[in-house]
């Protein structure tokens, strides 16, 4: 297992050999402390004789116990190699996978977790940003008051000029109502025009969903739409608008691209 931290950002990758088995039980790839990482992202890659299987799920772990997941971009060979999912328990969130019947399986994850802590002094690199190769790896976190007539709030800017694309895992955490959104974005930056994805929304808010980000009841919809990204300068800005009397903590974990040999000096990381 590999562990490296940068900002709010962990990433853990690991690999685990399943035995065939008649009667395959469930398989506990990796566990997770919820008191420190309540969201997070995972790319599951498992291999069996002659068969592979690719998927990604975005998961959102609430209270102790309570957690939404959601699957997307799954590419296989054509045959099922097994059943990834996520559970939340007594504080811990478990990353599982029950294979098929009578099939070794190996299994490989890449995780990448938003943190809830204010500091990653317990593993990797502390610092906000990490630059590797053509890429950075960056997060900022930003608290917002309430207030009765909220404006657009910056939660993550970086140069166009180095940085042309970037894809964000969003977190919102809406601490007057306790309520958290996990989403992802990207985005590209050319020459001043912006153009950008939302996507693999998750929620713990309830409430009737009405459209526009103006809206003072929370619902799963709210948080994502009142994001937008837009370029300001030689910058990209992605900016949320609080809803009226809420305050919140923005938590943005981000993989920046730059533009070719746009940075001056590139960093290689062995392991």
């Amino acid at each position: 297992m590999g562990t490296t931290a940068a900002g709010l950002i962990q990433k853990v990758g690991m690999t685990s050999a399943i035995a065939a088995s008649g009667s395959p039980s469930v398989n506990v790839i990796y566990e997770i402390d919820s008191t420190k990482f309540r969201s997070g992202s995972v790319v599951v890659a498992a291999e069996g004789t002659n068969e592979k299987e690719v998927d990604e799920f975005t998961f959102l772990a609430s209270g102790t116990i309570a957690c939404d997941y959601s699957s997307f971009g799954q590419m296989d060979s054509g045959t099922n190699l097994g059943t990834f999912a996520v559970n939340h328990a007594s504080g811990v969130i478990r990353l599982e996978y029950t294979p098929v019947a009578n099939t070794a399986v190996t299994v490989s994850t890449i995780t990448s977790l938003v943190g809830v802590d204010t500091h990653v002094s317990y593993s990797g690199f502390t610092t906000t940003r990490y630059r590797i190769g053509d890429t950075e790896l960056n997060s900022r976190r930003t608290e917002i008051a309430a207030a009765a007539s909220p404006t657009a709030v910056v939660i993550s800017e970086k140069d166009s000029q180095t940085f042309a694309t970037s894809k964000y895992s969003i977190e919102v955490e809406n601490t007057t109502d306790n309520a958290y959104s996990y989403y992802q974005v990207t985005a590209n930056n050319y020459e001043g025009t912006v153009n950008y994805s939302k996507f693999n929304n998750l929620s713990t808010a309830t409430g009737i969903s009405t459209i526009g980000a103006e809206n003072n009841i929370p619902n799963p919809q709210r948080d994502v739409r009142a994001t937008e990204v837009v370029a300001s300068g030689n910058n990209t800005q992605v900016k949320f608008t609080p809803a009226p009397n809420k305050a919140y903590i923005v938590r943005v974990a981000e993989l920046r691209i730059d533009k070719p040999d746009a940075l001056s000096s590139n960093t290689e990381v062995g392991f």
